[in-house]
């Protein structure tokens, strides 16, 4: 072979061995790498002898390691009871499998729970991609299970069903059959449940109902009729929770400006309050409690002595119209007037001469009977009068650290008491009060106060 021949077809093929080679399938591209890649090339010299280029598997290094043959799709979150859902696998042509799904992608989960689905391409071999479908109906919004009525029921009113959706689920709670009954749960906040089980899954929606009660019981801060100049608290106890307007009536007739959970009634009539919780329309009546006030003044409080053993009236005598005191709670069954006392405590009483009772006595403090050991009963503080017009008086006053006084509104108020014990009230309006007692060891007492 001339030379000129031979260096031209040595330059030809140095050319053609500077050109990386590679045998791939077809429809390669981004999505689908190529199964085999021809070895690095590498420089050989020419001296007549066969060069052999060697194709190796593709190997698992970037950058072919990311680039997926097969695509299943994004995981799903389905809700239960959805219709069924319909798979795409790429490239086209594949088969699925799996728990659910048939092969041609139509996924029917018959349970809750997590699946594991898979696609597979023939054309590829064995090559397949696992698809995860979780949790089927997890935080679906809105939910599967609906349960429907009324944010209130008011004590009045008839037994309430409520209705929950699908059908066929069970209820729970207080609603046995979906019904909650005011007459049984009146003055309650009564929970109610309905659950349902969907392809397998188990759904529960649940609610907290306030039902409220027909009525309220009235109450009298004291026993019998006030005389002139006195009154007497009325009040209720309205335990549900949130907000109430307040109305009060004397003789059907609207007080105004009087719109507190109590009423300071000094005049003749019947009185009621209606009670309207916020958010509602119910309306819950009292019962009534008439008032017939004295055409005249109280008469004289008992005047109260130690006299040994006994505590007695000194301007009283009899077994009618008296009432006796221990630390401010009525001693049931004591009208005489004289007491023979057993417990230790502050002893008070008032008369009444069948029209009208009187204000409160002064106190006796009794300190317990003495022991064949020679010891005396504990003494706990008293406050008394309560409800107080004008002073009251607090026990065992040399022991007291201080005192104060929070009204309704929360404010506090602060206050002096006298060596004896007294406390001075006249600057304070009509209301109730809370009462704080700190002695000097550091304990306290808490006590309401009523101010007529």
């Amino acid at each position: 072979m001339p030379v000129r021949e031979s260096r031209f077809i040595l330059f030809v093929l140095f050319i053609i061995c500077q050109i990386p080679v590679s045998f791939s399938e077809a429809g390669n591209g981004p999505g689908n790498p190529p199964r085999v890649l021809a070895a690095p090339v590498r420089k050989v010299k020419s001296n007549n002898a066969t060069v052999r280029l060697r194709a190796n598997p593709i190997s698992s290094e970037p950058p072919y390691f990311n680039l997926p043959r097969v695509d299943a799709g994004p995981n799903l979150i389905m809700e239960a009871g959805a219709e069924n859902r319909i798979l795409n696998g790429i490239p086209y042509g594949g088969s699925w499998s799996g728990p659910g799904v048939s092969p041609a992608g139509v996924f029917e989960p018959v349970s809750c729970g997590t699946f594991k689905l898979f696609y597979s391409v023939p054309d590829l071999g064995t090559d397949s991609v696992l698809c995860m479908v979780v949790g089927i109906g997890q935080n679906v919004n809105p939910p599967p299970v609906q349960l429907s009525g009324p944010d209130f029921i008011c004590g009045n009113s008839a037994p309430v069903q409520f209705t929950g959706s699908p059908a066929g689920g069970t209820w729970s709670s207080n609603a046995g059959d979906g019904i909650l009954n005011p007459g049984t749960l009146g003055g309650t906040l009564a929970n109610i449940s309905y659950t349902s089980v969907i392809n397998g899954c188990t759904y529960t929606q649940s609610r907290t109902i306030p039902v409220y009660p027909a009525g309220l019981a009235l109450q009298s801060s004291e026993e019998g009729n006030p005389c002139q100049g006195q009154s007497r608290t009325l009040s209720f106890d309205f335990q549900m929770p949130g907000e109430y307007q307040t109305e009060w009536y004397k003789n059907a007739v609207l007080v105004p400006g009087q719109t507190e959970n109590f009423l300071q009634a000094a005049e003749s009539g019947s009185y009621k309050a209606i009670i309207r919780p916020a958010g509602s329309t119910c309306a819950l009546l009292t019962d009534s409690v008439t008032i017939t006030a004295g055409s005249a003044g109280p008469p004289q409080p008992p005047a109260l002595a130690r006299n040994g053993n006994f505590i007695e009236m000194t301007n009283y005598s009899g077994s009618t119209g008296n009432k006796w005191y221990r630390n401010g709670e009525l001693i049931a069954g004591q009208t005489a007037s004289v007491i023979t006392p057993v417990l230790s405590g502050i002893y008070h009483a008032v008369h009444s001469d069948g029209s009208c009772t009187s204000d409160y006595s002064n106190g006796i403090l009794f300190q317990g009977v003495v022991t064949s050991a020679g010891q005396v009963q504990n003494v706990s503080y008293a406050v008394y009068p309560n409800p107080v017009s004008d002073f009251f008086r607090i026990s065992h006053a040399e022991e007291i650290a201080r005192i104060g006084i929070t009204d309704m509104l929360g404010r506090q108020h602060k206050v002096r008491f006298g060596a004896d014990g007294t406390v001075d009230m006249r600057q304070f309006g009509r209301g109730i009060y809370a009462l704080e007692i700190r002695d000097k060891k550091g304990g306290l007492k808490k006590l309401v106060l009523v101010k007529q």
